[in-house]
């Protein structure tokens, strides 16, 4: 049986309508090829899901969230919208109360996916009640993919970078020269309670921006690394 699924606007540039109708097989299929994805099946954004999601922030769905390019001053700027975000956390499989952290990210302008031939990866680190209330690992394993939190919010910042920003294009916007697997969903994990102070200086050694959620007791650092 067909359902009715949503698309992020930004796709709309290639493809036509903003809305499209077809099996699940299908659109997967229509994702893959029309590179709105990071090449790992999606969850299905349907307009039920994607209004769901809205529902965690108190933002207007047509409101501007920010703006990103792979590279400042090379690549033109592609704005995106808080419904746009949303759609790309619905297909990172993010659940609602994770989005007003990916809101955050968001708003930075900081692409997931860096252009260079360095194969960066960027990281987040979160602090404050956030982190125990939506279940971030901050213990063993907490630089890899072993709790949802961590890595859907790290695949949704990617998500929307290649479909908001024009990011993670091979060849174009992506020229890692051998590439890096972690720039599936970047390094996202909290900073607790100054529990690992140490790994959060190492991370942010090179550059970092702080920014705040919609709460002011909730912080997101970001930095950028070459592994």
């Amino acid at each position: 049986m067909n359902r009715h699924f949503v698309v992020a606007a930004i796709a709309v540039l290639y493809l036509g309508p903003a809305t499209f109708t077809d099996t699940p097989d299908n659109l997967q299929k229509l994702f893959l090829e029309k590179r709105m994805t990071d090449f790992m099946p999606v969850i299905l954004p349907t307009e039920a899901q994607v209004n769901e999601m809205l529902k965690a922030t108190s933002h207007r769905a047509d409101e501007v969230l920010g703006k990103m390019a792979p590279t400042f001053g090379v690549f033109e700027f592609w704005s995106y919208t808080v419904r746009e975000a949303a759609v790309n956390a619905v297909m990172a499989g993010a659940k609602l109360e994770y989005f007003p952290l990916i809101l955050a990210i968001g708003s930075t302008g900081e692409e997931g996916i860096s252009v260079s031939d360095n194969g960066f990866v960027e990281a987040l680190v979160i602090n404050g009640s956030i982190c125990d209330e939506i279940g971030l690992n901050y213990e063993i394993g907490a630089m890899g993919s072993f709790a949802l939190a961590n890595t859907t919010i790290g695949r949704a910042w990617n998500l929307l970078s290649i479909n908001g920003g024009n990011c993670g294009k091979v060849g174009t916007t992506y020229m890692g020269t051998v590439g890096n697997p972690m720039n599936a969903i970047n390094i996202c994990t909290a900073d607790e309670h100054h529990r690992y102070r140490r790994i959060e200086q190492q991370l942010l050694q090179h550059r970092r921006i702080v920014i705040q959620t919609e709460r002011p007791d909730r912080q997101v650092a970001l930095a950028s690394l070459s592994l």
